[in-house]
C-alpha cells in the first residue's frame, strides 16, 4: 500500500476481501493522501459472496473471480451468484469485472466447450458486466 500511496495510484485491487469492514480498514490505513484512489474488491470466496452487500457499500468496483469461486460453489450456484452480484452492483452503479480463463479453456477443449464458453461470455455482457478479464492468458502473454 505504501507504494500505491507514494506513486499516487488511481486504483488498488484487494484480494481475499471477506466483508465491508475489510475495505473500511484498508481505507483508514490508506489515509487522506489516498482519498482519490479507487478500491476494487476481489470476490473470490464463499464468505465474500455471502457478505457481498456489505462489500459493495465500500467498494469502488468488484472483480468476480469465477475460477476461485468454483472451488467453493457448485457451477449452477456460481451462475446464480454471479448473476445476482452483477445485477446488485449494476443497481448500485459499481463497475463489475469478471475474471476467468475462458480463452485457455477454449483452446484446450472441444468444439462443444467452445460454444459453451462463447455463450458464457455473451451472457456476462448481457447481464451487465463492465469488463471481462482473461486471467491466465494475459499473464502468460
Amino acid at each position: 500500500m505504501d507504494i500505491a500511496i507514494k506513486h499516487s495510484f488511481d486504483y488498488l485491487t484487494l484480494p481475499s476481501v471477506m466483508t465491508g469492514r475489510d475495505l473500511q480498514e484498508i481505507r483508514l490505513n490508506l489515509g487522506p493522501d489516498a482519498e482519490h484512489m479507487q478500491v476494487i474488491a476481489k470476490i473470490d470466496s464463499l464468505d465474500a459472496v455471502q457478505n457481498f452487500n456489505s462489500i459493495l457499500k465500500h467498494a469502488d468496483g468488484i472483480i468476480i473471480l469465477r475460477d476461485e469461486l468454483l472451488m467453493e460453489l457448485e457451477p449452477e450456484k456460481l451462475v446464480l451468484a454471479q448473476k445476482w452480484m452483477t445485477q446488485t452492483a449494476n443497481t448500485a452503479s459499481v463497475p463489475v469485472f469478471l475474471q476467468s480463463q475462458v480463452l485457455e479453456s477454449m483452446i484446450n477443449n472441444d468444439v462443444t466447450n467452445i460454444r459453451s464458453q462463447t455463450q458464457d461470455i455473451s451472457n456476462h455482457v448481457m447481464e451487465g458486466a463492465d469488463v471481462f478479464i482473461l486471467s491466465h492468458e494475459t499473464s502468460v502473454g
